[in-house]
């Protein structure tokens, strides 16, 4: 949209998508937001999306926020005032104002209230504030304060000359006609970061003029690079960042239209910031890039709705998103200038509330998961197999105190997972406080360390509520030694809470088996049924319980 779109231009823009289904979203804010809610409106049609803007009535927002949630989507558009009433110019600050610790937690109280409400997208318009202090210096803390604290909770923040005093205090609408554009360009960003932020798992990345300057196929493995100067610095920031993601748990591969001997080779020199055993996967070849995508996902056994793929080449990016439209593709930037576009889209889509010791050993853990795809390839016995990797299991006992991987792996997991349900900790700490158990399991065999892989939730009524198991395990018959090594704690006969979601096929194929009686609302396990289905499986773990609440 052009910064300078006039108001009935926005009007014409909506001509495009009248008719079509609505999204509803609801703009909140203490001022009057009608003319912004249009611009945000035509600024959706672009991107041929019929937004349904309602606003709040003039001054109700502290109201607003003291109701339930009913479902629509809401953006927050807030000045220094919604923080703190006091910096208000059409009330001013009247007399015996409060200390200005008392300010900013009303404000702090205020602004986290607006975050969680509006899922994080909240526009912050940096305003002056009418002077609360004769101090100086505490008007200024107080001011900076306000815009920090929007900050901290995620708020994009849009400068001074955003705002129109003349506008505001004669109609109370706070945004200037010139920026009108821009305004609603921030919240339609908003919102579509909103929508990709966090869940993704695995980046794959193109090779010529995107990892590296240069073609290997016509330049040479030794005439391509990604040094920390003149036209290669910007390659060299790309593997840099990617090389922070590995080591915050994101998966990397390749998928490259070259020779795959010829691909590797710039990668096994060693004077790049990436080498060949930072990728988990590397596809290289002359097919389509969707079907090298298919096929690391299969190697990995990761949806592709987990996948981002980068690439230069507008053509690929096109093929890829016809193919595969589950992918998030995102454009490698021909100029320096657009690295922190990318740079910042990618931080969202990889977004992480926090990150456990597992996370950052993810990508050893899936180097491991290859060398054991790799031997049980040349298995010719299953069974032999089995033995021959040295499997050991840990099981233990969860609280409070060590429980945030157990969580996190509930919440991620998708495909062994009992019923897709999320939980939060204070869900899993109402559990065990009734008696429940919250169990897991560590895995190590002779291609290295797995870690934490089983997640089990049993409540005081022996009803399981959630059972899952990383997929890089699969195949091992872990989620079979684990129940069989519970057998002394668990009940004879135990219920499941399963409910199937289009994801969980492998957690469906475990319970079609004789020892479970799958019901409308429960299912039904017997161990003794259990162990004499699979009187091997237990016999290739060496299992030691932890602490597992015997």
């Amino acid at each position: 949209m052009r910064n300078s779109m006039t108001f009935l231009e926005a009007k014409k823009a909506l001509r495009k998508v009248a008719g079509r289904p609505a999204l509803p979203m609801r703009l909140l804010g203490s001022g009057t937001l009608e003319t912004v809610s249009l611009f945000c409106r035509a600024r959706f049609a672009a991107e041929d999306i019929n937004l349904a803007v309602e606003t709040l009535p003039f001054g109700t927002l502290h109201q607003h926020l003291t109701t339930a949630a009913d479902g629509i989507s809401e953006v927050a558009l807030v000045l220094p005032w919604d923080l703190c009433g006091a910096t208000d110019w059409r009330s001013g600050a009247g007399y015996g104002i409060a200390a200005i610790e008392d300010l900013l937690s009303a404000a702090e109280r205020t602004a986290t209230a607006l975050a969680e409400r509006c899922r994080g997208v909240v526009v912050y318009i940096d305003a002056p504030a009418f002077p609360v202090f004769r101090n100086t210096h505490e008007q200024k803390r107080l001011t900076s304060s306000l815009r920090a604290i929007a900050e901290d909770r995620g708020a994009c923040i849009l400068p001074a000359s955003f705002f129109s005093m003349s506008a505001y205090l004669s109609s109370g609408e706070p945004i200037a006609g010139a920026h009108l554009a821009e305004t609603a360009d921030a919240i339609y960003e908003l919102c579509r970061m909103a929508g990709e932020r966090g869940g993704k798992k695995v980046l794959v990345t193109d090779l010529d003029n995107c990892l590296w300057r240069g073609i290997v196929g016509e330049d040479g493995p030794d005439n391509v690079s990604a040094d920390a100067e003149d036209s290669s610095f910007r390659y060299f920031i790309y593997q840099s960042f990617l090389k922070r993601l590995e080591a915050d748990g994101i998966i990397l591969a390749i998928a490259s239209r070259n020779d795959a001997d010829l691909a590797r080779q710039p990668l096994s020199r060693g004077n790049m910031v990436l080498g060949i055993d930072d990728f988990a996967a590397i596809e290289a070849g002359y097919g389509t890039k969707s079907d090298a995508l298919r096929r690391i996902s299969s190697d990995l056994n990761l949806g592709l709705d987990s996948f981002v793929f980068v690439d230069d080449n507008p053509i690929e990016l096109a093929e890829v998103e016809n193919e595969l439209p589950e992918v998030v593709t995102v454009a490698f930037p021909p100029h320096d200038r657009g690295l922190p576009v990318l740079f910042d889209r990618l931080n969202n889509l990889f977004h992480r509330d926090s990150l456990t010791e597992e996370d950052h050993l993810r990508s050893e853990f899936y180097r491991n998961r290859k060398v054991f795809v790799e031997q049980a390839n040349r298995s010719t016995s299953v069974e032999g197999f089995l033995r021959g990797l040295d499997m050991k299991l840990e099981i233990f006992s969860k609280t409070p105190e060590t429980w945030s991987r157990a969580i996190q792996l509930i919440n991620k997991t998708n495909q062994f997972n009992l019923n897709g349900l999320r939980w939060s900790e204070e869900d899993v700490r109402d559990v065990l406080d009734r008696g429940g158990h919250l169990f897991t399991a560590k895995l190590s065999d002779n291609t290295g360390d797995h870690g934490e892989i089983i997640s089990f939730l049993i409540d005081n009524e022996n009803i399981v509520r959630a059972f899952v198991m990383s997929c890089r395990v699969f195949q091992r018959r872990v989620e079979n030694a684990f129940l069989l090594a519970l057998s002394d704690i668990l009940p004879t006969e135990f219920s499941l809470a399963f409910e199937a979601t289009e994801r969980n096929t492998p957690l469906s194929m475990f319970i079609d088996d004789p020892a479970f009686a799958i019901g409308e609302s429960i299912t039904l396990c017997n161990l003794d049924r259990f162990r004499a289905e699979h009187p091997e499986d237990l016999s290739f773990f060496k299992i030691e319980l932890s602490d597992a609440g015997i």
